[in-house]
């Protein structure tokens, strides 16, 4: 008989073998990167964090986040079409209800794997779909590009005139310059962005893979964070290092104060990011979670991956 328990990180290898077999190679799991997202995570929910267990054997298993996300969902293929994903959710759901707010996700959560259902996931689709989910038509992508061309472009020429006459420079952050950037960044962005930032510093005391441009030598008005296999954080543009290659760099959040927008600020952070990153030896990248596809574009990225959010309103 299946029974139903809460998941404990005692279980973390079983459920890193469970997952590559239900992903079949289109998400390279390690236990690194599961500790990383799910053990040591503040915002895993364990009382909606759910194994199915059938004869001492971990066939499927549920991750919920505070707030109201579903992190990922997954049974052994030989077990599917039995009620378990849906044993799980249901589950899940109760855990949530009273909780939390009246709206659960499915993927965007605090150290994510995904910023949504992946595109190839048609089992999940129509899962979600028959409990009541609804699809976002807009798709949010991980882009990718080789680095073995790259090239910094020369600035604009407009553009190099007005960061001279703002006085901003682009550069890597210091120890200096972190309370500038956090303000920055609970300034104009979410508080996701913000915890994610305070998260990475804590973990890695050098902060120069987290590119900023700085305005009069103090004052942080565009962010950027990068990643290579020197990375103690795995962000989420490297989760899938393996298929990226072994020389594997990554890129985002980005972003650019307000009052800083429309000047090409965000085209010269970007290329300049770019190049920190090739500098490591990487031969490719990957941007993650963007919808800004004509955007990244521009600096030779391709779509890679595709999500769709989910949502459902009780």
């Amino acid at each position: 008989m299946i029974h139903f328990q809460t998941y404990t990180s005692i279980e973390a290898e079983k459920i890193v073998n469970l997952w590559n077999r239900c992903f079949d190679g289109d998400f390279p799991l390690d236990v690194r990167l599961w500790h990383q997202n799910v053990d040591n995570c503040k915002r895993t929910f364990a009382d909606a964090s759910i194994l199915a267990v059938l004869d001492g054997h971990i066939i499927g298993a549920l991750i919920g986040k505070n707030p109201n996300r579903i992190s990922t969902v997954f049974v052994a293929p030989e077990h599917r079409r039995r009620g378990i994903a849906t044993e799980l959710l249901e589950r899940a759901e109760v855990a949530f209800t009273g909780e939390l707010e009246t709206t659960l996700l499915v993927g965007q959560d605090d150290r994510h794997f995904f910023p949504g259902v992946p595109e190839k996931a048609a089992a999940a689709d129509a899962f979600f779909t028959k409990h009541g989910f609804m699809r976002r038509e807009a798709f949010a992508a991980d882009m990718i590009r080789t680095l073995d061309d790259w090239s910094r472009p020369d600035s604009p020429l407009q553009v190099a005139r007005t960061m001279k006459q703002l006085n901003i420079e682009l550069r890597a952050c210091t120890q200096q310059l972190i309370p500038s950037l956090l303000e920055h960044v609970e300034a104009n962005f979410s508080d996701r962005w913000l915890r994610d930032t305070r998260d990475r510093l804590v973990l890695e005391p050098d902060p120069s893979e987290v590119i900023v441009a700085v305005q009069d030598d103090s004052n942080v008005v565009g962010f950027c964070h990068t990643y290579s296999n020197r990375s103690v954080v795995l962000g989420p543009s490297i989760a899938w290092r393996s298929l990226i290659g072994r020389k594997y760099g990554g890129l985002g959040p980005i972003g650019v104060a307000k009052d800083f927008r429309k000047i090409g600020l965000g085209l010269e952070l970007l290329n300049y990011s770019i190049t920190k990153v090739a500098e490591t030896g990487a031969e490719r990248m990957v941007i993650d979670w963007t919808e800004l596809v004509s955007f990244y574009a521009k600096a030779g990225f391709s779509i890679w991956k595709k999500y769709y959010a989910y949502s459902k309103s009780y």
